[in-house]
């Protein structure tokens, strides 16, 4: 015997859903099928399924997704089956997303580490050279010689 899927309301509340989601008790309600329901008594039982899949499909894609979320979230609750593919999928999800964002972690860290590690290098090299280039006799004495010379004249002709 074949069966069809009836609602009791609609997410929303604004009449019978195709599908039977019922927002109140997110459960799905089955009924034996009448004739000209949704699904044909002739035809592959393959195509009839497709059709089926296919409906559910449209609908769970047409629902808030809050709606699914919550849908996902009770499911997660209430599944004791070890080999559940949503619940596997949803896992698997979750852990891939946990390793991505540890590598984007380590990434960051060791740009950090590099960064950290060559400050104080750069920090005494900048001092080394300053102390070169303002040493007496070395390019930057003279310049700031020149400098200072030119602002003191300055000042004594005015």
């Amino acid at each position: 015997m074949r069966y069809a899927i009836f609602g009791l309301c609609s997410p929303r509340g604004l009449g019978a859903d195709p599908l039977g989601y019922d927002n109140r008790t997110m459960e799905m309600e089955l009924r034996p099928m009448h004739v000209g329901d949704a699904l044909p008594d002739s035809g592959p039982i393959d195509e009839a399924h497709e059709r089926v899949r296919q409906a559910l499909y449209d609908y769970l894609v047409s629902l808030d997704a809050s709606v699914v979320r919550q849908m996902l979230s009770e499911h997660m609750r209430q599944c004791t089956s070890p080999c559940c593919p949503t619940c596997t999928m949803v896992h698997e999800r979750a852990t891939q997303r946990r390793q991505e964002k540890k590598q984007k972690l380590d990434k960051r860290m060791s740009r950090w580490r590099g960064v950290s590690k060559s400050i104080g290098p750069l920090l005494a090299a900048h001092h080394r050279a300053a102390e070169v280039a303002y040493a007496p006799g070395g390019h930057g004495y003279h310049a700031a010689r020149e400098s200072f010379e030119g602002l003191v004249c300055k000042e004594c002709k005015d």
